[in-house]
This record gives C-alpha cells, structure tokens and sequence, in this order.
C-alpha cells in the first residue's frame, strides 16, 4: 500500500512539475513572441490539452491568407510545444508545422455557429412529415382459351399513423368478368379502409407486412341486380422498396382468395443513387 501511494505522490508531483513548466513558457511566450503581435491577439491560454489558444482581435480577422501565415510563421517558431489554435467569434483556425517540410501550414477552419445550426436546425414537423401520406396503384388480368375475361383494379390512398409501422388508407376497387363472345358480364367494385402493419428489414429494402380490409361491396349481376354487402379480408404480403416508391406482392383472404401486385408511390420521398431503399424506409414504410 506505501509503496501505491509513493507512486500516487510522484504522479502528481510530476504533473505539476510539468504543469509549472508549461505555464513558465507561455509566460516566457507572452513577453517575447507574442508580444511583437498584441494587436492581432488579445490572450493566450492554454487549453486542457495542453494546446497554445490565441483568441483573435478584430485587426487579425479581415487579413488575407499570406499575411495570417507570415504573422503564424513566426509564432510556431516559437511556440513548438504543440499547435496553435485561434479563436475568433465562433470560428476557429488550427494551425502547425509540417514535420517533413518544415514549412508553417493552416491545418483546419471550422465554424461552431455553423455546426450547432446544422445539428439544431428544425426537422420538417408538419402533419405531412410526420405521417407520411402515399398512393397505390394495382391491377390483375385474366384471359383464358374459352375467352373468358377477368379484369380487376385496385387502389389505396392513406398515411402512415406510425412512421414504418402502420397506415391507414382508404381503397377503391373493381373488378370485371365477362366472355368475350357474350354480352353478359358481372361487375362488383369495393369502398373500404385498409390498415397494415409493416415489418421493415432495412439490409434487403424489403417490409413484410400483415393487415385487414373492411369494404363495402356491390355486386351487378348478368341480369343488371344489383345486391350489397359488407366483406372482410385479412392481407399479408411483402414490399420491395425501389425508385419513388415500392413493388408490392401481397395475397386478400376472405370471401374469396386474391393475389395482388401494385406498387406505391410515396411523393415526399427522395431517390438516392447509393441507397434508394433505405431512403425510403425512413421516408414512407
């Protein structure tokens, strides 16, 4: 234990040596080099890291380029211990010396008011943003060698309760059977509303999905009767996100079974080249 706490004591007697040894030459600093240029600077500190900060005056901010080098060259020549940092306003230069040219070289700008706005600046929040909305497009067709026709449209117009999680939306469609040597046909067109929940898998750029349909039916008959009813359908499928929007494979059970492929357009979603998918993951689905 005596001798942990003897290595403790020599420890931090050396970082204050070290530290006395610091503050020695930024004084030494101050009454020598710098004092050539007190115009240019109104401190100098040092910062945590042990690295020599010069906070600019108004005189050192409108000069040029090769005058700041001219004036830095002098003050990394004789301030070696570490590189020079100068601060002015909210923006910053860091500056040092090559070690293979020798040669006094500004290494970095940046600008913190800059990036406190990018990182503070204000995320579309609006009812759009936050649920965004789409449109779906889908159709089936069918002809047989008895020329038997059977043709069908489908499409949904909603927005998302829960970003990539959940929609809502209201659906449309209609379908149509007929022969095409007879003119008897049936027609039936659905009003409904649709909700689904999605399952995004970000590295394939796919969303599996389950959901339900709740719809208004009405059925035209060969005979022009016309009858009503209410139908309910249980939806799965899956979605591949590409372009504008997604390719959309999905199967209706209920009364009947269907397959259905469409695909949904997302207006406020933004294609990128690298990763059109995933963009959109975040966009819509």
């Amino acid at each position: 234990m005596k001798k942990f706490y003897s290595l403790l004591f020599a420890l931090l007697l050396g970082n204050l040596v070290i530290q006395a040894q610091d503050t020695q030459k930024l004084e030494s600093f101050r009454n020598s080099a710098l004092k050539e240029y007190r115009m240019y600077f109104s401190r100098a500190e040092l910062t945590e890291n042990g690295q020599l900060s010069l906070a600019a005056s108004d005189q050192y901010i409108p000069l040029n380029a090769d005058a700041k080098l001219k004036i830095l060259e002098n003050i990394t020549s004789a301030w070696q211990q570490s590189l020079v940092l100068i601060r002015f306003d909210a923006k910053n230069e860091l500056w040092g010396r090559n070690k293979d040219t020798g040669k006094t070289e500004l290494l970095d700008v940046w600008d913190l008011k800059a990036a406190q706005a990018i990182l503070t600046q204000p995320q579309e929040t609006g009812k759009f943003a936050r649920h965004p909305w789409f449109f779906y497009l889908g159709e089936q067709g069918m002809y047989d060698t008895n020329k038997n026709i059977n043709l069908s449209l489908n499409t949904r117009l909603g927005f998302f309760l829960l970003e990539n999680r959940w929609d809502l939306a209201a659906t449309y469609s209609f379908n149509f059977m007929g022969n095409a040597d007879s003119d008897a046909t049936t027609g039936q067109s659905n009003l409904g509303l649709m909700s689904k929940v999605y399952f995004p898998i970000k590295k394939y750029n796919i969303s599996p999905n389950v959901g339900g349909e709740i719809s208004m039916a009405t059925v035209i008959d060969e005979q022009n009767v016309t009858t009503n009813s209410m139908n309910k359908s249980f939806l799965i499928g899956i979605s591949w996100f590409v372009g504008i929007g997604s390719l959309d494979i999905g199967i209706r059970t209920g009364d009947e079974v269907m397959t259905m492929i469409g695909f949904t357009i997302f207006p406020k979603a933004k294609s990128k080249s690298r990763n059109n998918g995933l963009s959109l993951l975040n966009a819509g689905k």
